[in-house]
């Protein structure tokens, strides 16, 4: 064995005690070092991640209240020239009235800027708060019909809970059903789905299904290797066998870090605590069935920390392009790049909407009818794509 310490952590590498290591000997410590590498890049990703919102905290978010604020001014300013019928005509004032409306739902709903609820009502026709339990119930509907896609209908008497029941026992049936949609049934039921859509879905090979069949028995293998780590483990190291009161403690948090570890599938934490605590295996005498399980759930435990990284810098609003920097060392000047820019962004933004008070409070008629028809064009007859609504629909 040999013990390579970094950040006081023991790393479980097969010595090169033998003449020649075999591919699959080699493959482990070239596994076990990629997931320490990987574990030490997602740790470096929580402090980069704080240094990033410290940053957008500092230089972004001030703007952007303040570009909010100045927006709400200029939707004042718009319904005072509205009232004052500056634009007379009728299809003017119907996209006037129609553009007005969406900057306040903007403002409202995505914003969340204060101080609007009234013009809303005067111009939806309707209350901030009905338009609310509007889109909850359109939510809940949206639901059912993904529901009965899936195959997973839902009995009249969970609808009706669902729909019209009362606030805490509907929500409570919303969670279970999302969590169902997001579970093993999802694969379950996916050929109902595409049925549902006229689609069959291509028939599997025989050399696939054997495939399968192999990964399958092979996942399971694992999983008993694995298992057994972790009896060896506490079978050596249970609290309850040791009388020092001191190391009797040691050995309870320990306890926990290897439980969490089989829990999470963490081979790597497992085998770096065998070694460090009891350092009895010999890797050099591992079958080639073990190393190959090992290899097989060290490649599964690194698909798995990437993906943990990927989704740590996505729920952190991080941007697409620092995303793939996350655990990277030179992550933080990259990231000022980026927040510098954006920062340049806002001010532009902000100057733009102080220029576009200035004219609209001093009522000049060509900059308003431009104002309308440009906004109203970008805004409401040809907006951006909205990708996220992709991602929604296959959430």
């Amino acid at each position: 064995m040999k013990n390579t310490s970094e950040d006081k952590q023991v790393i479980p590498i097969i010595d090169k005690k033998k003449k020649e290591l075999s591919k699959l000997e080699s493959l482990f410590n070239y596994r076990i070092k990629r997931v320490k590498r990987l574990k030490d890049n997602l740790n470096l990703a929580s402090t980069q991640i704080q240094f990033f919102r410290t940053e957008t905290i500092a230089k972004i978010i001030p703007i952007n209240n303040k570009v909010g604020k100045q927006q709400v001014i200029l939707v004042h300013a718009l319904v005072k020239v509205f009232d004052e019928k500056i634009l007379k005509g009728k299809k003017e004032r119907e996209k006037f009235e129609e553009l007005i409306l969406f900057l306040i739902e903007d403002l409202i709903f995505e914003k969340e800027q204060e101080g609007l609820d009234e013009l809303y009502a005067r111009f939806s026709k309707q209350t901030v708060e009905e338009t609310q339990k509007e889109a909850e119930q359109e939510e809940k509907e949206k639901l059912i019909r993904v529901m009965d896609m899936m195959g997973l209908e839902l009995s009249d008497e969970d609808k009706e809970k669902l729909l019209n029941g009362e606030e805490e026992e509907s929500a409570e049936l919303l969670e279970e059903l999302e969590r169902k949609l997001s579970d093993e049934n999802l694969e379950a039921h996916k050929q109902s789905f595409f049925e549902s859509f006229g689609f069959e879905e291509r028939k599997k090979s025989k050399q696939q299904i054997e495939k399968e069949e192999k990964r399958n028995q092979e996942l399971e293998n694992i999983s008993k290797t694995v298992k057994q780590v972790y009896k060896e483990l506490m079978k050596e190291l249970h609290p309850d066998k040791e009388p020092d009161e001191i190391k009797r403690l040691e050995k309870t948090e320990l306890a926990q870090e290897i439980t969490e570890a089989y829990r999470n599938d963490d081979l790597f934490t497992l085998l770096s605590i065998q070694l460090a605590q009891i350092d009895k295996i010999d890797n050099t005498k591992l079958s080639e069935d073990k190393v190959n399980y090992f290899n097989t759930m060290l490649l599964k435990q690194a698909r798995e920390l990437e993906t943990q990284k990927t989704q740590m810098g996505r729920e952190a609003g991080l941007p697409y392009e620092l995303v793939d920097s996350l655990g990277k060392k030179d992550f933080e000047s990259f990231a000022k790049r980026i927040i510098n820019k954006q920062k340049k962004e806002i001010q532009e933004v902000l100057n733009q909407v102080n220029l576009q008070i200035e004219n609209i409070e001093s009522k000049n008629k060509r900059y308003i009818k431009k104002f309308v028809e440009e906004n109203y064009e970008d805004l409401i007859e040809h907006p951006p794509f909205d990708f996220s609504m992709l991602s929604e629909f296959f959430r």
